[in-house]
């Protein structure tokens, strides 16, 4: 039986090194060494502990959150100028019709799974950044109070 500890939420895990029942993943050693390289274009980090409402012991299933950081490498204007499409174990994000043959897929690392939907994206056309945020629905990846992502 795996002790009360095992089963909390990453999120709420202190940045000392731990170990897992199923041993060490990714997303673990993101949050002891911070953003993750998710193709040539993209990072993924967890958000911080304090980020997130109650997370730390809470009963109710609250998943711990990651952020991905995409640097555009077409212009934009305004993201209504771009398609993106997310799912679960990636992003794609295509630029404008003027730029069409210019597309960013970023593939989630181990440990790490996007709810396409309850994931938010905001643009910055000042550093030409999209961040995405979602909560973590990874097997072992923090997904929930309970240790388990949804499936």
């Amino acid at each position: 039986r795996a002790s009360a500890d095992l089963l909390a939420p990453l999120c709420a895990m202190p940045r000392a090194p731990q170990v897992t029942a199923n041993g060490s993943n990714v997303a673990i050693a993101a949050l002891n060494r911070g953003p993750v390289a998710a193709g040539p274009h993209a990072v993924v980090e967890l958000v911080s502990p304090d980020a997130i409402e109650g997370a730390a012991g809470a009963a109710g299933g609250a998943a711990c959150e990651f952020r991905v950081t995409i640097d555009v490498p077409f212009e934009l204007a305004s993201m209504a100028e771009a398609e993106l499409n997310i799912s679960a174990e990636s992003l794609l994000l295509r630029g404008p019709p003027s730029v069409a043959s210019q597309e960013v897929q970023v593939p989630m690392p181990t440990g790490f799974a996007l709810d396409p939907e309850r994931s938010s994206a905001k643009y910055s056309r000042k550093r030409r950044q999209l961040v995405i945020t979602s909560p973590n629905m990874a097997k072992g990846g923090g997904g929930t109070a309970s240790g388990i992502g949804r499936e």
